[in-house]
């Protein structure tokens, strides 16, 4: 059994990139950072390949996203990843906290992680991961 996250925490950043291999050869050559997983959802037409310095689960990391197709939406920021341990219970007050709700902690449909979307009241995207035994099993 996979150890309990320290939530809440930053656990990535994610970026839209257009050319996968030129993007993990700047963040490895120029920032020094490894692979530590890539993980392809064909079904979901894109990949991940997340980077960093130490192990996904003791530290944040960058999430590079990558469109299968080659078209890409959007460039560059994506959105701020934050794990907790109860996703609705963070996504559900962010209009009171002056936010905006965007989507509802919901499982995901290729890997079963349970994540919400809020925006801060800039309309910085945020993730909600749900850090739970179905997340910690992802990262390892």
């Amino acid at each position: 059994m996979a150890e309990k996250a320290s939530t809440p925490r930053v656990i990535h950043t994610m970026l839209r990139v257009r050319d996968i291999d030129s993007s993990v050869r700047f963040y490895s050559d120029c920032l020094g950072m490894k692979v530590l997983r890539t993980s392809p959802y064909p079904e979901a037409g894109f990949s991940i390949t997340i980077m960093g310095y130490d192990r996904e689960a003791d530290g944040a990391v960058i999430e590079l996203m990558h469109q299968s197709s080659g078209e890409v939406s959007g460039l560059g920021f994506g959105h701020l990843a934050i794990a907790v341990e109860d996703a609705a219970s963070v996504c559900d007050p962010a209009e009171e906290a002056g936010g905006r709700l965007v989507r509802q902690a919901h499982p995901l449909e290729h890997n079963g992680v349970i994540v919400g979307y809020v925006a801060d009241p800039d309309g910085n995207m945020i993730e909600i991961v749900q850090a739970d035994e179905q997340w910690l099993s992802r990262i390892g």
